[in-house]
C-alpha cells in the first residue's frame, strides 16, 4: 500500500538537518521508491526543503486560548489562498505516488499545528488518503521537555529578534499551547486519527539513535538502512547560540535604532563568534534542582509513551540530569564572551572576512531566487 510518511518534528530535533539529507539524497530516495517533493509556490518564512509547509498553512493557527496567533490571520483574502496552495500541495503528493510507493513530508511547525490548529491539517490528509488510498504514517522526535523550551526560546532570540527573556518565554508558550510539552497528550491525539501502529516515535537522544546516528535513525523510521550509498550532510544545519551569546543577541534585538543591515551583519558576527567561542556547559537556564521539579510534571506521561509508543518499561529519556548552576547575565565569563565578540566584529568589517561575509550573503540571495523559480 503506497504510504505518506509525515515528518512532524518537534522543532529543535534536528528537522533542518534531517530536510538537507532528504534533499541531498533525493535520487537515491527514489531508486528506494520513495519521493521528497518539492512544493512551489515558496511559502513566505519557510526554507524550501519544509516541503509539508502547505498542510501547516492551510488554516490559522489558534492558541489554547482560542486567540489567533497573528493578528491578521483572520484576513478572509488570506483564504483562497490557503485554499489553493493546499490543493497545489496535495496534487504534489498525488504526482509524487505516481512514480513512487513512498512519499516524504516534512515541516517542524506541524507539531504545534496539529494541536491547535482549528483545521487540523492531520484531519485534512485523512480525508484526502481516504479518496487517494494510502495510509498515512507520522514520524515524531521527542527531546527533553526543558531542552526543547530552551532551544526553542534560543532559535526565537537567534532568528525572530524576540526580546523576551527565556522565563518570560516559557511562562507565555506553556500557558498559550500547554500541549506543545504534554507530548502525552499530543501523540494520542494523533493516535485516535490513523492509529497508534502508525505513530512512529523516536527519541531525540544520541545515545538512543540507530548506531548513534540521527541520519540512520530517521531512515529506519522509514524500514531503510543506512549505508555507503547515502550522503551526509557535513555539519548541523541550525545550531543555537551559546548562553551569553543569546543574551548579547537579546540585547541587540531590543535596540530598535539599528538599522535592519547593520543588525543583520552584527548578528552573522554573533553566530560566528557564538560557534568559535567556548561553551560554558557548567551553566543552564535551568538550575539542577529546577530542571527535576520541571521535569516531573511530564514524567507520568513520558513514561506511558515510553511503554505504549516505544515497548519499553522505563522513562522516555534514560540521560541523566546533569549537575549544573543556574546562568545569570553577568556571569565570569560574559566580559571574554562580550570582548571576543567586539574584535570578531572589528576583522570581519574589513579585509578579507568582510568579502567572505558579502559573498555568503549573495550566495543565500541566489540561493532564495532559484528556489523561487522551482
Amino acid at each position: 500500500m503506497k504510504t505518506l510518511y509525515v515528518h512532524i518534528g518537534t522543532p529543535k530535533t534536528a528537522t533542518s538537518s534531517l530536510q538537507d539529507f532528504c534533499w541531498m539524497n533525493r535520487q537515491h530516495f527514489h531508486k528506494l521508491g520513495f519521493a521528497f517533493p518539492l512544493m512551489a509556490p515558496i511559502h513566505p518564512g519557510a526554507p524550501i526543503l519544509r516541503n509539508a509547509h502547505f498542510l501547516v498553512d492551510s488554516s490559522p493557527r489558534y492558541g489554547a486560548d482560542g486567540l489567533l496567533e497573528k493578528a491578521n490571520d483572520d484576513d478572509p483574502k488570506k483564504q483562497p489562498i490557503r485554499q489553493k496552495n493546499l490543493e497545489h500541495g496535495l496534487s504534489m503528493v498525488h504526482k509524487a505516488f505516481q512514480k513512487d510507493d513512498n512519499v516524504i513530508l516534512t515541516d517542524e511547525s506541524l507539531w504545534i499545528s496539529l494541536c491547535y490548529n482549528q483545521k487540523n491539517p492531520l484531519d485534512i490528509l485523512c480525508e484526502d488518503a481516504k479518496k487517494e488510498h494510502y495510509r498515512i504514517r507520522v514520524i515524531v522526535y521527542l527531546r527533553r521537555q526543558d531542552q526543547y523550551l530552551i532551544s526553542r526560546w534560543n532559535q526565537f532570540v537567534k532568528n525572530s529578534s524576540s526580546t523576551q527573556t527565556f522565563q518570560e518565554y516559557l511562562d507565555e508558550v506553556l500557558l498559550r499551547w500547554p500541549l506543545i510539552a504534554d507530548y502525552a497528550e499530543a501523540v494520542d491525539d494523533i493516535a485516535k486519527k490513523i492509529g497508534k501502529e502508525n505513530v512512529i516515535v523516536r527519541r531525540f537522544e544520541p545515545s538512543s539513535w540507530k548506531d548513534g546516528s540521527i541520519y540512520a535513525d530517521f531512515l529506519d523510521a522509514l524500514g531503510l538502512d543506512l549505508d555507503a550509498s547515502f550522503k551526509q550532510p557535513k555539519q548541523e544545519t541550525n545550531t543555537g547560540l551559546t548562553l551569553n551569546y543569546a543574551e548579547i543577541q537579546r540585547q541587540l534585538n531590543l535596540n530598535a535604532d539599528i538599522p535592519a543591515k547593520q543588525k543583520e551583519f552584527l548578528g552573522y558576527c554573533l553566530r560566528k563568534a557564538s560557534d568559535s567561542g567556548s561553551k560554558h556547559a557548567e551553566y543552564g537556564l535551568f538550575s539542577t534542582s529546577e530542571t527535576k521539579e520541571f521535569l516531573a510534571g511530564y514524567e507520568e506521561g513520558n513514561t506511558r509513551i515510553a511503554r505504549e509508543y516505544l515497548g519499553v518499561d522505563g522513562p522516555l529519556f534514560p540521560s541523566a540530569i546533569k549537575e549544573t548552576g543556574k546562568w545569570e547575565p553577568q556571569n565570569e565569563y560574559m566580559g571574554e564572551d562580550l570582548s571576543f565578540y567586539l574584535s570578531l566584529v572589528a576583522r570581519t568589517s574589513s579585509g578579507t572576512d568582510k568579502w567572505k561575509y558579502h559573498c555568503k550573503k549573495l550566495s543565500k540571495s541566489i540561493v532564495r531566487g532559484l528556489a523561487a523559480r522551482l
